[in-house]
């Protein structure tokens, strides 16, 4: 069964389960509309859904989208993790980037809860838009003035599955030298930092260069 005949049938569940008549016209615009998340994504957030205080009524794609398990944080999480000074580090999405855009100045002013409000209506439309949209979560840093806190942000961020170690590595070359690295290569890495193998292979390419045109001059 292909995916929107998959998800169709789970709209009409859904609508029989909640006790909601809908229509063909409808039922295929909902299914229309989540095309872009997997069967086992709706069903989670489904499930989540049935058990919550709202759960006696047929849900909307908001709803849903709301409880999708994709790796993004929750609003409140995201809030607590983006930086609130200069000095902060942390790695964030593009959607938490763009809701503590229009939420900064109302940080800076001192007025928390506005600012929080104003990041927690930008951050779920923006990641709803994104969800609906079919792209990937993607996390980079936003390294603060404060380089003691810039190894934290990026242990934090290894260690919940948002970046690879080597990625890592790649954002902040100095994780190598930190007396945490050896335990997170254990639990996270290679056996050779990426950065380290790729100047291995240039170095025994120049040895191996070196040595050949040494044999020429013999010969």
């Amino acid at each position: 069964m292909s995916q929107q005949k998959e998800m169709l049938k789970l709209v009409y569940l859904m609508a029989e389960y909640h006790g909601y008549e809908i229509s063909d016209g409808k039922a295929m615009m909902l299914a229309g509309d989540l095309e872009n998340l997997s069967i086992q994504q709706i069903n989670a957030a489904w499930k989540i859904y049935r058990l919550s205080s709202k759960g006696v009524r047929m849900p909307t794609v908001g709803q849903l989208a709301e409880l999708i398990d994709d790796g993004n944080p929750s609003a409140q999480i995201a809030w607590n993790m983006i930086p609130k000074d200069e000095d902060s580090s942390t790695f964030w999405t593009e959607e938490m980037r763009l809701a503590w855009a229009v939420a900064n100045d109302q940080i800076r002013e001192g007025n928390i809860t506005g600012a929080f409000f104003a990041f927690k209506e930008t951050y779920e439309r923006a990641l709803n838009d994104s969800r609906f949209s079919g792209r990937k979560t993607k996390w980079s840093p936003s390294f603060g003035f404060d380089k003691s806190k810039r190894e934290t942000a990026v242990i934090e961020a290894i260690v919940n599955n948002r970046i690879s170690l080597g990625r890592g590595l790649d954002f902040y070359p100095e994780l190598e030298y930190s007396p945490k690295y050896e335990s997170l290569q254990l639990t996270y890495g290679k056996t050779k930092p990426e950065h380290l193998e790729h100047k291995s292979n240039k170095g025994m390419a120049l040895v191996a260069s070196l040595e050949s045109q040494i044999k020429t001059l013999g010969e």
